[in-house]
């Protein structure tokens, strides 16, 4: 069965049988197996690395045999998942120095291979209007998303982690991006985090990611027994145009608990002034909202899902 092991090994890294002699005989043939195949990748490695090095050596645009190489080294090295290729492939980006196709493999590679700090060159092709640039335009688009959803992933992953500070920053930063998986996590902070500033930043963030979906969450945060949490979620109910939401921004103005911020939705969204004061006695502000019940009863089926 061992032996079985090996050969798969030794298999599925490509190892001829002239290769397998290159590493010193042990006991283990599984060790060997690993042995070999770490030392095939890293030889695999040094020959990818010395072709892309060939482009400080070779200026001449017009070697197709050399350009070939390259872009083939530079596809190969994305394969191998190593950032330690990004430096070399950074300088394949330069529109002055490389053909079309050395840049379109780099910019593909480095999407692959998460290189964050090609991020300004890459938007730099996006948004090139002289048409100089346009070939390199749709694979620097990919690439990005790429980049954007794997940066996603981190910070949703960072949201489930316990430590309140790096999940606060994370929310933050996931508002960015459309993730559906982002909604929900967002949506489970604002609802059922015991730090308010976390459902804060949730009721902010689920605002910035612009889907009415949340709708429903944000106004379930308006009974938040926190005032800040009341104040963004209705904020963020107004920049979303949830309209089935009328109905309980009249219902959180009993409470009058972040009021000023809950009546500027409610004005907002149905450009109807009842005359709330949230600093008027208690009368004069039940009578305001008796006012909005009137109305709404009136117009309900505007504000309905």
């Amino acid at each position: 069965m061992r032996s079985i092991v090996v050969l798969a090994i030794l298999l599925c890294c490509g190892l001829s049988a002239a290769e397998t002699t290159l590493t010193p005989p042990t006991d283990d043939p599984i060790v060997m197996a690993a042995r070999l195949a770490n030392q095939r990748y890293h030889l695999n490695k040094a020959a990818l690395l010395r072709i892309l090095a060939t482009k400080e050596k070779i200026k001449n645009i017009h070697d197709k045999k050399g350009i070939a190489a390259r872009v083939d080294a530079i596809a190969r090295s994305a394969n191998l998942n190593d950032s330690a290729f990004i430096p070399h492939i950074m300088p394949f980006l330069d529109p002055v120095l490389n053909t079309k196709e050395e840049i379109i493999a780099a910019i593909d590679a480095l999407g692959k291979l998460n290189a964050r700090e090609a991020i300004p060159t890459l938007s730099f092709y996006c948004t090139d209007e002289t048409g100089k640039y346009k070939a390199m335009r749709m694979p620097a688009v990919n690439a990005l998303e790429r980049l954007k959803a794997l940066e996603a992933q981190t910070h949703i992953s960072q949201i489930q982690q316990d430590n309140t500070g790096l999940k606060t920053s994370s929310i933050v930063q996931i508002s960015k991006f459309d993730s559906h998986e982002a909604g929900s996590l967002l949506v489970d902070a604002l609802l059922h985090h015991e730090d308010s500033h976390t459902r804060r930043m949730a009721a902010i963030a689920l605002g910035d990611l612009g889907d009415l979906n949340h709708g429903d969450a944000l106004v379930r945060a308006l009974t938040d027994r926190n005032p800040g949490v009341r104040r963004f979620a209705a904020e963020s109910i107004r920049r979303l145009e949830y309209k089935p939401a009328v109905i309980y921004l009249i219902a959180a103005l009993e409470a009058n608990v972040a009021g000023k911020h809950i009546y500027s939705t409610f004005l907002a969204l149905t450009n109807e002034d009842i005359g709330f004061n949230p600093l008027a006695n208690r009368i004069n502000r039940l009578n305001a909202i008796e006012r909005a019940y009137e109305w709404y009863a009136l117009n309900a089926a505007d504000y309905r899902e």
